[in-house]
């Protein structure tokens, strides 16, 4: 559910994304994802 009168996230904003930075959009919401551990 999206509180009244918060910023829809789109596709663009997304791709607007510095290289690196990692995101889903649901439903309007954009949801930061942590990067990838590598363990040895």
């Amino acid at each position: 559910m999206l509180i009244e009168g918060k910023k829809l996230c789109t596709v663009a904003d997304i791709e607007a994304l510095p290289e690196g930075k990692r995101a889903e959009l649901i439903d309007g919401e954009m949801f930061m994802m942590a990067s990838p551990m590598f363990m040895y």
